[in-house]
C-alpha cells in the first residue's frame, strides 16, 4: 500500500482540480489519480476555474500551462489570491512543450509548486503528489487545532471554545455572571463568498480586529468566529456589562469611520449572558450560540437595532 493509499485511509479522498481544455490530458489526469484514492474535478478554462473555486476548496490544482483564456501561470497568481485555496496547497502546472527557464521562474513566482510534462509520468506525478498532499493535511489539522487564528492574532474557533468552557467554569465556581457579544458588518460579508476582485471582506476584517484590540478588556477571551465576524466571551459581565460593551463598540465603529476614512463600517452585535451561571442549566457553548443567534437577527431583519440581546431588542443610539 502506498503513503497515499494510506493518507487517503486516515482522512477523506483528496481532492484535485484538473484544468485543462484538452479531453485526451484531463482524461489521463483522472485515469492516474482515481484508482490511487483521489477525488478529481475537472475545469476547461480559467474562467469556469474561477467560478468553481469558490464553492469547493481543493487539496490540490493541475493546471495545464496554454489554457484557451488565459495562460497557466496568471490562473495560479489568481487562484492564491482565493480563500479557498491556502498557502499550503500544492499547485502543478503541466506542459507538453519544454518549458524555458523565463517561463519555468515565472509559473514558480506565481504560486507554483512544481512543474509536469506532458504525456505525464503517472509515477513520478503520484510521488510528488502525495508528499504534497500529506504535508497540506498535515498543515490543515495544525490550524484546526490552533488555539490562534494566525491572520488575526485573536482566538480561533477551538481557542474559543476551550476559553468559553474554562470561563464557564470559573463562573460556575464562584457563582459569577458571564457574557458574550458577536460582532459582525451589518451588511452580512461574512455569509457572502470571496471573489479575486472584491476584497471588501478582507478590509472589513483588519478593520474588526482593531476595533476588538482597542475596546476588549485583558480578561475577556476575544476570538474570530468567520471571515468577518468576531466574539468577546466576557467573564464576570452581566446584562447590564454585555450591553455597555455592545455600545463601546458601536461607538468605536462610528469613530473609526471618521479616522480611517474609505467604506463606512456598519457593525452589529449579538449579546447573551447569564448573571448567574451556577443556576444556568445549559452548556457552556449555548451562551456563544445565543449570541450568534442574536447577531443574525440584528443582521437579517431590518428593522432591528444595532445591537439585539437574546429573547429582547435594544437599541443603541
Amino acid at each position: 500500500m502506498s503513503t497515499t493509499d494510506k493518507t487517503v485511509q486516515n482522512r477523506r479522498p483528496p481532492l484535485v482540480l484538473v484544468i485543462d481544455d484538452q479531453e485526451w490530458s484531463a482524461r489521463a489526469f483522472e485515469s492516474v489519480l482515481s484508482p490511487h484514492g483521489y477525488s478529481v474535478i475537472r475545469c476547461r478554462s480559467a474562467r469556469q476555474t474561477l467560478e468553481h473555486i469558490q464553492t469547493i476548496s481543493p487539496d490540490a490544482l493541475l493546471i495545464k500551462a496554454d489554457l484557451p483564456d488565459l495562460p497557466g501561470s496568471e490562473l495560479c497568481r489568481l487562484l492564491r489570491g482565493q480563500a479557498q485555496v491556502s498557502a499550503t496547497t500544492p499547485i502543478f502546472l503541466a506542459s507538453s512543450a519544454p518549458m524555458r527557464r523565463t517561463q519555468r521562474l515565472e509559473a514558480l513566482s506565481s504560486g507554483a509548486w512544481d512543474l509536469i510534462s506532458l504525456p505525464v509520468d503517472a509515477e513520478e506525478l503520484l510521488l510528488r503528489l502525495g508528499v504534497y498532499v500529506r504535508s497540506k493535511f498535515e498543515a490543515d489539522r495544525a490550524r484546526e487545532e490552533s488555539l490562534l487564528d494566525i491572520p488575526s492574532g485573536l482566538y480561533s474557533i477551538h481557542g474559543l471554545l476551550r476559553r468559553v468552557r474554562e470561563l464557564s467554569h470559573d463562573a460556575h465556581r464562584h457563582h459569577n455572571p458571564i457574557a458574550c457579544a458577536v460582532i459582525g458588518p451589518e451588511d452580512e460579508w461574512a455569509e457572502r463568498p470571496a471573489r479575486e476582485s472584491d476584497a471588501e471582506p478582507d478590509r472589513t476584517a483588519e478593520r474588526l480586529v482593531r476595533l476588538m484590540n482597542s475596546v476588549g478588556r485583558r480578561s475577556d477571551a476575544i476570538g474570530r468566529l468567520s471571515q468577518t465576524e468576531f466574539v468577546v466571551v466576557a467573564p464576570r459581565t452581566g446584562s447590564e456589562g454585555v450591553l455597555r460593551m455592545a455600545q463601546r463598540l458601536h461607538e468605536a465603529a462610528v469613530a473609526s469611520n471618521n479616522q480611517e476614512g474609505g467604506s463606512e463600517l456598519r457593525i452589529r452585535v449579538g449579546c447573551y449572558a447569564i448573571d448567574d451561571f451556577h443556576e444556568a442549566i445549559i452548556e457552556p457553548v449555548e451562551i456563544l450560540v445565543r449570541a450568534t443567534m442574536a447577531l443574525r437577527r440584528a443582521q437579517r431583519d431590518a428593522t432591528a437595532p444595532p445591537v439585539c440581546f437574546f429573547g429582547q431588542t435594544f437599541s443603541v443610539s
